[in-house]
């Protein structure tokens, strides 16, 4: 029993002395820190439209809303490009339903903050008025369909998110919304024509309505706080 004690007594003694040393040398280690502020990119061009169907090329063109060359914008936040929507002719009924005609309709979004605070793109249409009789057709929606969402390959960003598909003549809607992290870099919405499922115009109470072509406002607007 006394030597096993003993054992004890030495090797407890033993690793004291080797744990010493290393508590202080740690206690001699101090810590610094080094910062660096990223400034927010300045663009000096706007962002060029791209395909909606193939982010990595060149946008070719809608031979339906030709001469639409983009916004121009050179904001950091940017909506670069916006189609007209055409929609196609329809015999006049008490309600009517007018699917998309353009080949390429899209919108195209461009964050270049850096920050990745997100946004939101929103979209009012205003009511349509008879280009001859000044007529008002305010009862009816715009359905945007099976829509496509696409960014080009080297974009490594979280996708926004497509809020809402149906939207109410007059009304303020939430179309995308990228929260925090999200959508970053430039996405493009795509709008679908001849698809099951297609972008179309929907009016009502059209049976005092003259025969005319109708035209209406697009708002579309794009806020840098999600909502």
């Amino acid at each position: 029993m006394l030597k096993k004690i003993s054992l004890g007594l030495i090797l407890g003694t033993l690793l004291i002395l080797f744990s010493t040393p290393q508590q202080v040398v740690r206690a001699d280690q101090l810590e610094s820190r080094a910062t660096i502020k990223l400034h927010p990119e300045s663009p000096t061009k706007p962002v060029d439209p791209v395909d909606p169907n193939n982010p990595d090329q060149e946008y070719p063109g809608d031979e339906t809303d030709d001469g639409n060359q983009g916004t121009g914008t050179v904001a950091s936040l940017s909506l670069d490009y916006v189609s007209n929507f055409h929609f196609q002719t329809e015999t006049k009924q008490t309600n009517v339903t007018a699917p998309l005609t353009n080949q390429l309709a899209m919108v195209q979004v461009s964050d270049r903050r850096g920050t990745g605070a997100g946004w939101v793109l929103q979209l009012k249409p205003d009511a349509l008025v008879g280009r001859a009789t000044q007529a008002v057709l305010n009862h009816g929606e715009l359905i945007l369909g099976n829509l496509t969402l696409k960014a080009p390959s080297s974009n490594v960003s979280d996708r926004p998110q497509i809020i809402t598909k149906k939207i109410s003549l007059g009304a303020y809607n939430n179309v995308m919304r990228a929260n925090n992290g999200q959508g970053l870099g430039t996405w493009v919405l795509g709008f679908p024509k001849n698809q099951q499922n297609p972008t179309k115009l929907i009016l009502n109470n059209l049976n005092d309505a003259p025969a005319d072509h109708y035209f209406g406002v697009l708002n579309w607007s794009l806020t840098d706080a999600p909502n």
